[in-house]
């Protein structure tokens, strides 16, 4: 790079738990948190265990499974989508800021409650950057799995409202999917985001790197097709 910019490696973190307080904080960067499971019910206890989270999604063929996550028993999210990415919904308006830095602007803010006030809406969360959970059952698209994931959690660098950061994958596909992942993530290529062929640019803060370093144990670290460790 010829120009200074706060970069982060496209990175997923395995065998990740949900207490951690890197997965519990919003993380500002094209990171993913792979979290296995073995049913659906403690899949969903581990998508809805944070703070944050405006959209969902699950990649599942079951349609028992899909119906569970739907309901009222299910995603706690605003947002919830069935095999595809965690994206959101325009909402009228642009909105940004950072919960975590302190960075938000009070004139977004007052823009934001005229927009809620005229749904009648009685209150509203801000979500600035995302943490957003997306489950993977064994009877998924593994493929389309991967894309979705990859694209949702790399895009903007990471830096979305609707960003994937969590994903929660039965544990007889969790390998498979993490092999897929690797591959979709040694394609991603970062620098500038003005020049072609460039998807993953800098980011607005470094909370991402503070956020990492509280990690409370060793976990699985995967980039490209290399493998290391991360405290």
């Amino acid at each position: 790079m010829d120009r200074p910019g706060d970069f982060v490696e496209p990175t997923i973190i395995v065998d990740a738990r949900n207490e951690w307080p890197c997965v519990q904080e919003e993380t500002f960067a094209p990171l993913i948190y792979v979290m296995e499971y073995e049913n659906l019910e403690d899949a969903i206890n581990l998508h809805n265990g944070v703070a944050q989270g405006l959209a969902s999604g699950i990649h599942s063929t079951h349609v028992g499974n899909i119906e569970l996550f739907l309901s009222a028993a299910g995603s706690d999210c605003g947002i919830a989508k069935v095999n595809m990415g965690t994206t959101g919904a325009d909402v009228g308006a642009a909105f940004g800021g950072e919960k975590e830095t302190g960075g938000g602007s009070s004139g977004v803010g007052r823009k934001v409650a005229n927009i809620v006030g005229r749904h009648l809406g009685r209150r509203a969360l801000l979500e600035c950057s995302g943490n957003n959970g997306c489950i993977v059952d064994e009877t998924a698209d593994l493929k389309l799995a991967a894309a979705a994931i990859t694209f949702g959690a790399v895009g903007t660098s990471g830096q979305r409202c609707t960003s994937t950061r969590r994903v929660i994958a039965h544990r007889s596909i969790a390998a498979p999917l993490v092999e897929l992942l690797k591959k979709a993530y040694g394609r991603v290529v970062v620098g500038d985001p003005v020049e072609d062929g460039i998807l993953v640019g800098d980011r607005y803060c470094r909370f991402c790197s503070i956020a990492l370093a509280r990690c409370s144990r060793p976990a699985s670290r995967r980039v490209g097709q290399q493998d290391r460790r991360v405290v």
